[in-house]
C-alpha cells in the first residue's frame, strides 16, 4: 500500500509519495521545502526531489516514535517509546547521524511530544508511573547537553498523560494532556490554566 504526504501549492495541495509498504506517519517538521523529516514506523527525509528512509537508533517493531521537532537541520529530536511502556525513547540528529540520547533518570514510560521554542529552548512530555498502574504527566528539558526531568504538576490534580507541549521562551510553556490537562510553566513550577 502506498502512502501518501501532501504538500501545498498555489492553488491546492499536490502528492508526494514515500516509500511503499503499510506506514503509518504521526509526526512532521518541515525546515524548507528541501528539508523535510516524517516520522511514525518509519522515518524519512525528503530533500525535494525523492524520500530516503532513515534508522534512528533503537526505533524498531519494538519501539513507538511519536513525535519529532527541529531546532536546526543539524538539531533535529523524535521521542517515542517501548512498546510495552517501560522506557522512553530519544533520539537525535546531528545533521549526519542519529543517536540514541540517554532520557533522565527515573521513572517515567513514554515520550508523546516534543517541541522547541523559536530560540531553540526544547521541552518534551509523556507520562509516567503514579499509583495503581495509571500514569501521571511527565516533563522534561534539554539544558544544553542532558534531558533533566521537570517536577510535573500535582499528580492529584493532573492524573494523565501529557500530549502536547509548546515551548515559547525558557519561562513560558504551555502543556496539555488526556483528561482535559492544560498547564503553565512560568520557569519554576508548572500551573493550572483554565
Amino acid at each position: 500500500t502506498n502512502h501518501a504526504v501532501y504538500t501545498a501549492e498555489q492553488p491546492g495541495w499536490s502528492d508526494q509519495y514515500q516509500e511503499q509498504g503499510p506506514v503509518a506517519l504521526v509526526g512532521v517538521v518541515a525546515l524548507s521545502n528541501t528539508n523535510v523529516w516524517t516520522i511514525g514506523s518509519s522515518t524519512e527525509h525528503w530533500n525535494g526531489s525523492k524520500w530516503t528512509v532513515y534508522h534512528p537508533v533503537r526505533a524498531d517493531k519494538f519501539q513507538h516514535l511519536r513525535a519529532i521537532a527541529a531546532v536546526s537541520p543539524h538539531d533535529i529530536w523524535i521521542v517515542g517509546g517501548e512498546v510495552n511502556g517501560e522506557q522512553p525513547l530519544i533520539n537525535h540528529w546531528n545533521g549526519r547521524r542519529w543517536s540514541l540520547v540517554t532520557p533522565p533518570e527515573g521513572p517515567s514510560d513514554y515520550l508523546y511530544t516534543v517541541a522547541a521554542s523559536p530560540s531553540g529552548d526544547l521541552w518534551a512530555g509523556g507520562g509516567m508511573p503514579y499509583s495503581d498502574g495509571e500514569d501521571i504527566a511527565y516533563t522534561i528539558h534539554w539544558n544544553g547537553s542532558r534531558w533533566v526531568e521537570v517536577a510535573p504538576p500535582n499528580p492529584d490534580v493532573y492524573p494523565d498523560e501529557l500530549y502536547g507541549i509548546a515551548p515559547i521562551s525558557k519561562h513560558d510553556v504551555l502543556a496539555v494532556g488526556r483528561g482535559g490537562y492544560a498547564a503553565k510553566w512560568d520557569g519554576k513550577k508548572w500551573t493550572a490554566t483554565d
